[in-house]
């Protein structure tokens, strides 16, 4: 079974995941660039990390989900996140989050 549909509760899914790009607006409304740039402790990602993460997950699930919609027996590629993530200095949480907003509604 999937993991995180414990999360969801009784909530339907599909408003969930249409609300997420406003809900992560808000929580990250109020950081500084070096509040969301600052790791919780040693080796975890920053607040701006975790954005540009989301940001790259949901350009590889629109992807995928084309490939299973428009590919009969399609099998998903996985990608190496952390290797992506080699990139994220180069971004800032605005430019992550108008990213992670747009390729959302996109997708939905």
């Amino acid at each position: 079974m999937n993991p995180y549909a414990s999360h969801l509760r009784d909530r339907d899914p599909f408003r969930v995941i249409a609300a997420t790009a406003q809900e992560l607006a808000d929580r990250t409304a109020a950081l500084t660039a070096d509040a969301a740039s600052r790791a919780r402790a040693p080796g975890k990602w920053s607040v701006r990390e975790i954005v540009c993460h989301l940001a790259d997950t949901e350009i590889a699930f629109g992807f995928r989900l084309r490939q299973a919609l428009a590919e009969p027996h399609h099998v998903i590629q996985p990608f190496d996140q952390e290797r992506w993530a080699d990139r994220y200095g180069a971004y800032e949480l605005s430019s992550a989050l108008e990213f992670f907003t747009a390729m959302r509604r996109w997708n939905l």
